[in-house]
């Protein structure tokens, strides 16, 4: 009588290898249905905004270096000239005179250490050059360091203590300044820095 070797079935051994590879899935699924990490809060942050008006020459009076403008909007007006415009000469009726007015405020958040003055006044004024078409240019900055002393995330609002001891809210509405608002947390050090610049050119017809 011939003996036929006993095989095991394989189907056995498919079913314990399910439960493995069923956890398996249910794992790679549950790693990859977990939200990203949110990226990390900018350390500053800035808005500016710039107006742009222009003026038709009307009238120059050369020896008062005094000049009649007329506006976009029909109305006139005088200009004195100071020493600052340099080559007022070459202005004649009929130029335009183009002025830019840019504001900007700048938040940062200060190194752990820094030494830095928590208050500082920057100026600076500057004209063309000697035979250019006149211009000239004026500008002012203030920069203040702060102290934070509560964020409200929910509310977008920041309370800090001004360099003099002054307690200010503020509610932040850019939302440039709600991604800086963020990474903020009591005791952090912030500087504030507010520019005003002015910049008026002839332009030549």
């Amino acid at each position: 009588m011939n003996h036929i070797p006993c095989v095991p079935s394989p189907a056995p051994y498919r079913r314990r290898r399910a439960p493995s590879a069923l956890a398996c899935v249910l794992a790679l699924a549950a790693a990859c249905s977990q939200p990203a990490p949110a990226p990390a809060a900018p350390d500053h942050a800035e808005v500016a905004r710039t107006v742009t008006a222009t003026a038709k020459v009307t009238s120059v009076d050369r020896a008062r270096r005094v000049l009649v403008l007329r506006t976009e909007r029909g109305e006139s007006q005088r200009l004195l000239a100071g020493p600052e415009v340099r080559n007022f000469d070459q202005i004649a009726v009929g130029d335009t005179v183009r002025a830019d007015y840019r504001v900007s405020l700048a938040v940062a958040l200060e190194p752990a250490g820094d030494a830095a003055p928590d208050v500082t006044i920057d100026a600076a004024a500057g004209r063309a050059a000697a035979g250019a078409t006149p211009g000239a240019g004026v500008g002012a900055q203030v920069s203040v360091v702060v102290r934070i002393e509560s964020v409200d995330l929910g509310k977008h609002v920041v309370v800090f203590t001004a360099p003099g001891g002054e307690l200010h809210v503020a509610e932040v509405q850019r939302p440039e300044g709600r991604e800086f608002l963020r990474g903020l947390k009591a005791g952090d050090r912030v500087r504030i820095t507010y520019t005003e610049a002015l910049a008026v050119r002839l332009e030549k017809q």
